[in-house]
């Protein structure tokens, strides 16, 4: 990696300069390569820093040729940038809070679809899918930086322009809510959890209102909804609300008893 370049063309901030690497890595697997992989290799190889380079957030894992250690994420697109990640999970690279707060907070044009005619098909609820996860890390990315009052902003964001009837609740959406309890706002993690708790039981007492021959073409989101509802127990209990962790205990046992019972 040439550092002087890095610097030069402000590819990452000063309190970065210091974690510039020596080396990029890159691993290729299989026989061959793709001419888009190619063009990619070509770029980072005869560009030396002078103009940025992304990956949009919807490109296949397959692509990355282990450059996900070195991805930022500025909103829908990962910046590479010399500098090991140290996030883990299955989350890639790490999050620039001032770019993406900028483009999610001023810069980024909504649409309609939050509008009660805009219908979301499946293609559009999964891509909403994949922003409700990027909003739900910048603001945990804006939480572990202390920026409280931005974090907050960042999940009523979400949950106004990705609003529930046009996108289900979720794996994000807890997340969201946990969120909320983190940065000590109570109330809007216990009604974002009474609100998931009743979709999420309605969803199981449907799956098993069929006959139990059926239930195998369920099973994934039959896991989910418990999962989920098990978190939902942890979350309200440590909100401090028992009553509320109780009923959707007391639920969730009732599902799980007849998950286990199948």
């Amino acid at each position: 990696i040439d550092k002087q370049a890095v610097i030069a063309n402000h590819i990452v901030d000063p309190k970065d300069y210091d974690k510039i690497a020596d080396t990029m890595y890159i691993s290729l697997s299989g026989s061959y390569i793709t001419k888009d992989q190619l063009m990619i290799l070509d770029m980072l190889n005869n560009n030396n820093w002078k103009r940025p380079l992304y990956y949009a957030v919807s490109v296949g894992t397959e692509k990355y040729m282990g450059l996900d250690k070195y991805f930022r994420l500025e909103g829908l697109a990962y910046r590479i940038v010399p500098v090991l990640s140290n996030d883990g999970g299955f989350q890639r690279g790490s999050v620039n809070t001032d770019v993406m707060y900028d483009n999610v907070m001023h810069k980024f044009r909504w649409g309609h679809i939050k509008d009660p005619g805009v219908y979301a098909d499946e293609n559009n609820r999964r891509m909403l899918t994949n922003m409700r996860n990027n909003l739900q890390r910048l603001a945990e990315a804006l939480l572990n930086e202390g920026k409280t009052d931005k974090c907050v902003e960042v999940l009523d964001k979400c949950n106004e322009e990705i609003p529930v009837n046009k996108v289900p609740y979720d794996y994000f959406s807890v997340q969201i809510s946990k969120l909320y309890l983190k940065a000590g706002k109570k109330d809007k993690a216990l009604q974002m959890a009474r609100d998931m708790a009743k979709d999420f039981t309605s969803e199981l007492k449907y799956y098993y209102s069929f006959e139990s021959k059926y239930y195998t073409s369920f099973d994934d989101d039959i896991r989910s909804n418990l999962y989920f509802m098990n978190e939902l127990v942890t979350l309200t209990d440590n909100a401090g609300d028992k009553e509320l962790s109780g009923q959707i205990k007391a639920d969730f046992e009732k599902y799980y008893g007849m998950f286990v019972a199948k």
